[in-house]
């Protein structure tokens, strides 16, 4: 029995990648800017900007979520330069 292409709105492609509906995009991409959010008070500069690089890969088209990940991750690459011996 062949599976249907579309299950709990995710669907798989030919290439083997997931594609999820806008509303998960924005979830996921919301996880990650919160758990960059949590390294960033942390002051673990590096992994805020990796969750944050996470959050923008995601793809979402939430743009001020997309925008609000490019101005903490900006934030978190100006903290750890500060942080480097000059």
């Amino acid at each position: 029995m062949e599976k249907s292409p579309e299950v709990d709105d995710v669907t798989s492609t030919d290439a083997g990648t997931l594609l999820f509906d806008a509303d998960t995009l924005r979830a996921i991409a919301e996880v990650y800017k919160n758990e960059g959010n949590e390294e960033y008070n942390k002051k673990n500069y590096s992994s805020a900007i990796s969750y944050y690089t996470d959050g923008i890969k995601v793809n979402c088209k939430d743009k001020e979520l997309t925008a609000k990940l490019y101005s903490n991750r900006a934030a978190a690459h100006f903290n750890l330069r500060k942080k480097l011996p000059l």
